[in-house]
């Protein structure tokens, strides 16, 4: 199952598109990604330093979808 989640970053509010069985664990995800300070690419295909986004402010929808439906959420 993909999520979206939802952060703010220096340049604004992203969205990303997570794996994950609950929102509580894309949450958990996106926060790894900040703490092993990977790069990590918005719905938009941008890629920027996962340190850029603001912990505090992550939240995943509580619409979970499909593959197929996640791709459509971001074309």
């Amino acid at each position: 199952m993909y999520l979206l989640v939802e952060a703010n970053t220096d340049r604004g509010r992203r969205r990303f598109l997570i794996g994950g069985d609950s929102g509580r664990a894309a949450e958990a995800l996106i926060r790894t990604f900040v703490g092993e300070d990977d790069r990590i690419m918005d719905e938009s295909g941008e890629w920027f330093e996962a340190s850029e986004i603001d912990l505090a402010s992550i939240a995943a929808n509580h619409l979970p979808a499909r593959r197929s439906e996640a791709l459509h959420l971001v074309m």
